[in-house]
């Protein structure tokens, strides 16, 4: 890993060693219906009758993103005339004022989610502020999951790339929803929408059993090493439940080792309007940002992070302090 590589990672890098402690309980709460409604909103054109070809994948991804805690409940709407002309597409708050007058018989402040979908391009964006976001069409299932889960808090999942400059790209992590993949939300992602992902907080040194994110666990599902002002998170993905495409994925060579990221210190209780996206660690070339059963991963004067085995859907992972 060359200097421009991990140049942030050397800033604040005073490590503050923490007692091993855990986010999430490892008893899963109820499910929770989540009410949704989807309001299609208009000028004109109305691009498809309907969009369960958004809504049905996503209430599937949902329910195993959380483990089964939630469950999306859709409303839609017929198409309503919300809007004079195209030229609402340039001015999205208009967007969701406009369409949420429009759709005034139908509620929406009632609902625990607001999604407007509407025939323009480029005004896909979600916040948790309202739980309100919206969407273009056409549309994809991965970009309707990606907007809504802005509605919950999630913030984007990126990378830092070198190739050759080190730059970063908010949208980098190629395996995440939430990035510019297809995969299921990572570690801290879910932990931010208040899931019950077991995370835990671990000093530098150690030898830990780590769990795929995919799934519920009573093991650590996420290792986090706090260093001042930024924290490690280290997560494991493997070919199940959402990430099931990895087995015949060009990055199926990730369910063999373990995922870098960088996150401001204590992300998930941040709020979501000062959150900013984690980042990929790693080499930033052909290899990918993953790091292999056997192999080593450095961050300088932080830890050494090596993954010793690969059993089943669980690595091992040991820690070793660098001073």
């Amino acid at each position: 890993m060359n200097p421009c590589q991990w140049f942030r990672l050397i800033l604040g890098v005073a490590v503050v060693v923490l007692v091993s402690a855990t986010l999430a309980s490892s008893s899963f709460p109820a499910s929770t219906v989540v009410r949704v409604l989807v309001v299609k909103a208009t000028w004109g054109p109305q691009p498809q009758s309907d969009v369960t070809d958004l809504t049905q994948p996503t209430a599937k991804f949902y329910a195993n993103a959380s483990f089964g805690t939630v469950q999306l409940s859709f409303t839609e709407t017929p198409w309503l005339n919300a809007y004079s002309d195209a030229s609402i597409c340039a001015d999205i708050p208009q967007v969701l004022d406009q369409g949420q007058a429009a759709a005034a018989s139908y509620q929406p402040t009632t609902f625990d989610h607001v999604i407007y979908v509407t025939p323009c391009k480029l005004v896909d964006v979600g916040s948790d502020a309202f739980h309100r976001g919206t969407v273009g069409l056409p549309a994809s299932p991965q970009l309707f999951e990606h907007e809504l889960g802005h509605t919950f808090g999630i913030s984007h999942a990126g990378s830092y790339d070198c190739d050759p400059k080190c730059s970063l790209n908010v949208y980098g992590n190629l395996l995440d929803v939430m990035g510019g993949g297809i995969g299921d939300f990572g570690a801290l992602q879910k932990a931010e929408a208040g899931w019950p992902v077991n995370v835990r907080y671990v000093p530098t040194h150690g030898t830990y059993r780590l769990a795929a994110l995919e799934a519920p666990s009573t093991l650590p599902q996420a290792l986090v090493i706090h260093r001042g002002a930024v924290d490690l998170w280290i997560d494991h993905r493997e070919a199940i439940g959402n990430d099931a495409s990895l087995k015949t994925s060009l990055w199926k060579r990730v369910t063999n080792g373990v995922l870098v990221h960088e996150a401001p210190a204590n992300a998930p209780e941040i709020p979501f309007n000062t959150r900013r996206p984690d980042f990929l660690l790693g080499n930033g070339g052909p290899k990918g940002f993953w790091l292999m059963r056997g192999k080593t991963f450095t961050v300088p004067h932080v830890v050494r992070i090596t993954v010793s085995k690969h059993v089943g859907t669980v690595v091992t992972v040991r820690l070793n302090p660098l001073t």
